[in-house]
């Protein structure tokens, strides 16, 4: 007996992409192959996706990782190359973007500084 139902996996446009959802299957396996999330912490992550379409989508990789591997190494690849290009073609933009990231991160950096020194200092009294 078959049993089917609906793919896990569709490649849409060339991207593979969990169901018919737009998060990247490439995405999703990084979340749990090099960020070590487990199949639940990756469903928490990407909310439209139920646990099922994240077992299966890491199913449909595990049987096909050698090309998809190829295929996730020559994409990452291939957007390092468009991002540098970017980067050059646009070096104002991004000097500008840049300072105001590190403006932010800054001010971010001052908000937590106290929060963690009142902590520190009430789990000490």
């Amino acid at each position: 007996m078959t049993v089917t139902g609906k793919p896990y996996v569709q490649q849409r446009e060339g991207v593979y992409c969990v169901s018919d959802t737009r998060v990247t299957l490439d995405s999703l396996i990084a979340a749990w192959q090099t960020e070590g999330y487990t199949p639940e912490e990756a469903q928490l992550a990407y909310p439209a996706l139920s646990l099922a379409q994240v077992y299966g989508a890491i199913a449909y990789y595990l049987e096909r990782r050698s090309k998809l591997g190829k295929v996730f190494r020559d994409e990452a690849e291939a957007y390092l190359l468009r991002r540098a290009q970017s980067r050059e073609n646009h070096a104002d933009l991004y000097h500008r973007l840049d300072e105001r990231k590190a403006a932010l991160r800054q001010r971010l950096a001052q908000r937590i500084a106290p929060l963690t020194l009142d902590e520190h200092d009430v789990a000490h009294e």
